[in-house]
Order: structure tokens, then sequence, then C-alpha cells
């Protein structure tokens, strides 16, 4: 779709468009990749702010402790539907180790899974990166309510969106700026954080 402009007859609803906005922000101030990793940390910021200046949650979506901090095990639906709606490009990178030629198959296999079952293998890993792709989206309707209802404007929300994701990255380390942030040390893996 490239730079069209998406609208509310589109089916966009809250998620898509912060999803949209984060990534466009992420791009336009040269943060580098924005992987699924750190998506989920700053969706997980932004709802955590906005329920604590307006009461509500900014988005319908739970998070659950994991490895790296919060996840959302829905964002990755959400994530493929924003990009069938041309939002977003949703990409994923793979890139694994590799044996030497004219090896014997065997201990060719021996090698590559050897290098894959070590945790730190170098050059090995899967990069789910979140790209913005429409130029812009016209505010969904559910959220467009929601910002009535709170008594404030898209632009302020835009606002208060990009000053949240300056002050995560600000301090270096998303994830570790979540979870110090957020006392998330100690929680359970699986537990459903609030």
């Amino acid at each position: 779709m490239g730079a069209a402009t998406l609208t509310k007859a589109g089916g966009v609803n809250k998620e898509h468009w912060v999803i949209w906005f984060v990534a466009k922000w992420w791009y336009e101030h040269e943060k580098g990749e924005l992987t699924l990793t750190r998506l989920n940390k700053l969706l997980f910021i932004l709802n955590r702010e906005f329920k604590a200046k307006f009461g509500k949650p900014l988005l319908d979506l739970e998070f659950f402790m994991y490895f790296y901090g919060p996840y959302s095990v829905d964002l990755e639906d959400i994530l493929n539907d924003s990009a069938d709606r041309g939002l977003i490009d949703y990409v994923v990178e793979v890139k694994i180790p590799h044996a030497p030629r004219d090896l014997d198959e065997d201990y060719a296999y021996a090698i590559i899974k050897h290098q894959l079952d070590e945790v730190d293998a170098p050059g090995k890993y899967v990069r789910k990166i979140v790209r913005p792709k429409a130029g812009a989206v016209e505010i969904p309707q559910d959220l467009e309510k929601l910002l009535k209802e709170i008594g404030i404007t898209e632009s302020e929300l835009k606002e208060m969106i990009g000053g949240w994701i300056e002050e995560a990255t600000s301090a270096g380390n998303i994830e570790d700026y979540t979870i110090e942030k957020y006392k998330l040390h100690g929680r359970e893996f699986g537990e459903r954080l609030e």
C-alpha cells in the first residue's frame, strides 16, 4: 500500500495504530531495528504509563513475564494482521550456522547441530523486525473514543508516546530499563503482568 492513508473503514483498531505509530517514531528517530522483543517492551511501557496517567490501559494486550521481560502472546497475530493491512512490514530474518563444504554428511550435520545447540553460537539468530509502511494512518474509532473519554488529542497522545519511548531508549537497554522501572525482578516465567 506504500504511502497510502488508511481510513477507519479499513478495520484498523487502536492496537494497529499504536504499533504503526511506534514503528514510525522509532525509525524517524533512528533507533536502529525495531525487533519484536523491543516492541513488546515498548508496548508494555506505553500501556503501564498510560494506565498510571489516565486510569485505563491504552491497549487491549495482556503481558506475561518471558525470557527478556514482558511479552504479549497476541502481538504476533496483530503484527501479521497489521502487515496484511499495509501498515507495517513484519519480517522474520533467520541466519543459521553452516559447515564447511566437502565434509562427510554426518560430520557436517554434527557440526551444525552443535552450533545450533550452543546458546551463543556465533552468527546464529532469528530476528523478527517491524518497520512502518503506510505514510499516514487515520486514528481508529476505538482510540478516538478513548481519547475523548480521557480528554486528550491525537497530537497529545503522539507526544506522550514519543516521550515514553525516548525515556526508555535514553536509559540504554530497554530490557533492563523495563525490568528495573517496573520492578519485574524475580517474577515467575509466564506470570501475568498487570
